[in-house]
């Protein structure tokens, strides 16, 4: 195995980084690939996260976990549950229902203009039935994902293939790095699309500027067919956010409603469905472990508030193995290898990120996890292609994991 060695100056750290060779693939140095320090910045927010999510279960402290995978804890500080009013009106299961896989959303999907998929920022496993059914939507035409999430500002993401540090502010997430990769993989040209401060921050602004952005899309590619991944609200056929319609309201003032469809993927999940007798009812009868949708004997999808949106998503609670979800393999596009708290070299907490050899390292990584004790090890993920471990410790010091400390990938490469 060849080493390369740079030295990189942080804030208050002068560090050796040295860069491996995994898998016969030669990775530059620090300073040849435009590292910053990612790492310490991510790792200091971190703490303060934990240090305040008893007191406080704000959508950016919980964001901060799940920037560095810590999604169990994120998910069970979450407090977000559905107004017990607005729960009463959901829509009973049919008594002939049956519990289905995900896939089956593109019998609805297909043909359609426009599809819109919803999240719940900081639960990212409310973002891989996105990703699982990229494949079929390109499959059946559509050539645009548009994504919230991402910074207006112009990046040559597409081209690049992968999202950086700065593309966005929830796309520094991980699994959020892997919807984008997987997009641009399949052909889709992945677009922003929130407001920018030119066109204005009420939420009447927000909504108008989303939805006019988006039109911007259609009128300039009349062959255009958009893939949209927002969050929350914004995807509804009813209601309002703040005091303003959403953004799928003023697109449906543009487009004809039986062109578009509306996924809702934050009903039923547990820290928003506790008190739903319909996601109970649905989840003693699945018998898998990810997400499904639920059909009734005539084939209609059952969706829990049909004014709002046309099909309900059902997250099932996650499989936990060695501490993590078990959802992070995504599907099966991603394969697992162990890592122990031995490559923190004593020094706790830390942080281990996972990058692919092919991309920068201010590329947003594949996986993130933080160890906090010794004799500790878990499940990092990544999809079967060379990579190098980095390891970022409280001080801000960076060094490259050794690979003693790794054990060898589940899947071969």
């Amino acid at each position: 195995m060849r080493i390369i060695t740079t030295q990189r100056r942080f804030p208050s750290a002068t560090t050796i980084v040295m860069s491996l060779v995994f898998h016969g693939t030669v990775i530059a140095g620090d300073s040849e690939r435009g590292q910053s320090n990612v790492g310490a910045v991510l790792l200091g927010d971190y703490l303060s996260a934990i240090a305040s999510v008893s007191c406080d279960e704000s959508q950016e402290a919980l964001t901060h976990l799940s920037f560095v995978g810590d999604y169990v804890t994120a998910q069970s500080a979450l407090a977000l549950q559905t107004p017990l009013a607005r729960v009463a009106k959901q829509q009973p299961l049919p008594t002939d229902s049956v519990d289905v896989p995900v896939e089956q959303i593109m019998e609805r999907a297909a043909g359609k203009k426009v599809v819109l998929f919803n999240e719940i920022h900081i639960l990212p496993k409310t973002r891989i039935v996105t990703l699982r059914l990229l494949p079929k939507l390109r499959q059946d035409g559509f050539n645009y994902l548009a994504l919230e999430a991402l910074d207006p500002t112009p990046d040559d993401l597409t081209q690049r293939g992968f999202p950086l540090e700065s593309s966005g502010t929830y796309t520094k997430e991980p699994v959020f790095g892997e919807l984008v990769r997987s997009a641009i993989e399949l052909g889709f040209k992945v677009v922003p699309y929130e407001h920018s401060s030119a066109q204005g921050f009420s939420p009447e602004k927000r909504e108008a500027a989303q939805a006019e952005n988006l039109l911007k899309i259609i009128r300039s590619d009349p062959d255009a067919r958009i893939v949209i991944h927002a969050g929350h609200d914004h995807i509804y056929k009813t209601g309002r956010i703040g005091d303003s319609p959403t953004m799928a309201q003023k697109l449906m003032k543009a487009i004809p409603a039986e062109r578009m469809l509306m996924i809702d993927q934050t009903q039923m999940i547990a820290a928003n469905a506790s008190t739903s007798t319909a996601y109970e009812s649905a989840l003693a009868k699945w018998s898998g472990s990810g997400p499904f949708v639920v059909r009734s004997a005539d084939g209609q999808f059952y969706s829990a508030e049909p004014d709002r949106y046309d099909i309900s998503v059902f997250f099932a609670p996650d499989t936990l193995a060695k501490g993590r979800p078990a959802w992070l393999d995504l599907n099966g596009i991603r394969s697992s290898r162990v890592v122990s708290s031995s490559v923190c070299d004593g020094a706790f907490p830390c942080l281990v990120e996972v990058h692919y050899n092919a991309e920068m390292d201010n590329a947003v990584a594949a996986d993130r996890y933080v160890f906090t004790a010794p004799s500790q090890e878990t499940f990092m993920y990544t999809r079967r292609r060379g990579v190098v471990f980095s390891v970022t410790d409280k001080n801000g010091t960076r060094s490259i994991a050794e690979p003693a400390s790794l054990s060898p990938y589940k899947l071969p490469f």
